[in-house]
């Protein structure tokens, strides 16, 4: 049998953090997505058609990001129940 050294209070407050840092990245990345339509209305040509489309990948993966973060946080705090079950069953 594993002997586990973390307690499920542990893990909950490590699955706050990261779900803190998921909604701080949220909402950096729509402060973020302002400023780039901000810009956008200003900025024509090639170089700017390459740019924002550039710009819609490299959304994805800043949203990828966040949902990520939240994910963690959800797969954290399962398994601090799931330590909480084990240990009242003895």
């Amino acid at each position: 049998m594993a002997l586990i050294k973390i307690t499920p209070e542990e893990l909950e407050s490590l699955a706050g953090q990261f779900s803190q840092s998921s909604e701080e990245s949220q909402q950096m990345v729509s402060r973020l997505g302002s400023g780039i339509a901000g810009v956008q209305q200003n900025w024509a040509g090639v170089s700017a058609t390459k740019f924002f489309g550039e710009y819609q990948e490299w959304s994805k993966t800043m949203t990828g990001y966040v949902q990520l973060l939240q994910q963690i946080s959800t797969e954290l705090k399962q398994q601090a129940q799931k330590f909480r079950e084990v240990d009242a069953r003895g």
